[in-house]
């Protein structure tokens, strides 16, 4: 459709972004689709900046050059859009949950869900007490803990765990046990760690939620420096 045909399309671009710029970005690249000339008001950095935050996260900041030399604001959304995440700030209670539908997931099948994350150099609290990660299938419940800082570097790159971790806390730093059963991240080739939230079977009568958490909120210490990327859900090979 041509913007001589329509009536929006002949008003003027700065007009158009402007009303643009009060949708939200899936309706700006809606807009794009309808003519040229709507298409070069929705594309414009009048719409797009409205979309981008005031003030980047902190673990975005260290890549904030390359960032501002991408050639639009559309372009920088979509760059920070690519590698979302969530910063923990400091708290005393930390709680991540999430569910999806088991229908979602094929029948007979193993899954485990990962939580995807990074530790900033400036973390606190995320080596003890250990977290308690959870799996619930229609009401089949499995725990287990995990210590999010209970791992070290050992030759190239390889991540191996060990009995103890160099915690720290309020008033300094002390060795603490990590004992079999606690569960410690893993690097993946991306950069980013993964730590195994547990592991499931959805079995063909299997109609509710799978349920899964994350959880350290019997020891109220400040914890910070959490940066969590995503859940994910893969079949368990």
């Amino acid at each position: 459709m041509e913007a001589a045909g329509s009536d929006i399309g002949r008003l003027p671009e700065e007009l158009l972004a402007a009303i643009i710029s009060l949708t939200s970005p899936l309706d700006a690249c809606r807009a794009a689709a309808v003519c040229r000339t709507i298409r070069s008001a929705a594309d414009s950095d009048a719409v797009w900046s409205r979309f981008l935050p005031r003030v980047l996260p902190r673990f975005v900041a260290a890549a904030e050059r390359s960032l501002m030399e991408l050639p639009s604001c559309k372009a920088r959304f979509r760059r920070l859009s690519d590698d979302p995440a969530l910063l923990l700030g400091r708290v005393t209670r930390l709680e991540i949950r999430g569910k999806i539908p088991s229908k979602t997931l094929s029948h007979n099948s193993t899954y485990a869900a990962y939580m995807v994350l990074k530790l900033l150099h400036t973390s606190f609290g995320l080596s003890h007490p250990f977290q308690e990660a959870l799996i619930n299938v229609g009401g089949r419940e499995s725990t287990h803990r995990a210590c999010l800082d209970g791992y070290h570097e050992d030759g190239a790159g390889c991540m191996v765990p060990r009995k103890q971790v160099l915690a720290r806390f309020w008033l300094g730093f002390g060795m603490v046990l990590v004992e079999d059963d606690v569960i410690l991240p893993q690097r993946r080739t991306d950069g980013w760690m993964e730590l195994e939230l547990g592991g499931f079977c959805n079995e063909e009568d299997d109609d509710g939620e799978v349920c899964f958490a994350f959880t350290e909120t019997k020891d109220l210490n400040a914890k910070t420096g959490l940066v969590i990327r995503s859940i994910e859900i893969r079949i368990k090979q």
